[in-house]
């Protein structure tokens, strides 16, 4: 039996294989995971987050350092941003529940494309 080793080669393959497994389970979402469901994607979302780092510990270049740190100060602006609306939309939501108004839940996503503002801006290498 051959031993298996962390090439990226190998990792990569292990990568895309992890990322098609999360994919077949999360793509027919019908609003709701049951418990067991979701810590088989929790799982493998922490399996993807080690390939990945192994990946980057081993390939990184400087420029792929520097991209990396300015789209995590990005998201992290944006959900700073977006935890500052949830919060201001909560609050007046609540004043109209106050007023007689249905009870209600809040839910926000952040959705964020890393090259949608100018696409040559941090291309992948």
């Amino acid at each position: 039996m051959q031993k298996k080793t962390n090439t990226i080669d190998h990792l990569r393959k292990r990568l895309l294989d992890c990322e098609d497994y999360i994919l077949r389970i999360v793509k027919p979402f019908d609003g709701y995971w049951d418990k067991a469901t979701t810590e088989v994607i929790d799982d493998h979302l922490r399996t993807r987050q080690w390939i990945l780092n192994e990946m980057f510990a081993m390939h990184a270049t400087k420029a792929e350092v520097r991209r990396f740190e300015v789209v995590n100060e990005r998201l992290l602006a944006l959900t700073k941003q977006l935890n500052e609306r949830h919060r201001t939309l909560q609050d007046q939501m609540a004043a109209i529940h106050t007023l007689g108004g249905e009870p209600f839940e809040l839910e926000t996503t952040l959705l964020y494309s890393h090259n949608y503002d100018d696409p040559q801006l941090f291309p992948m290498e």
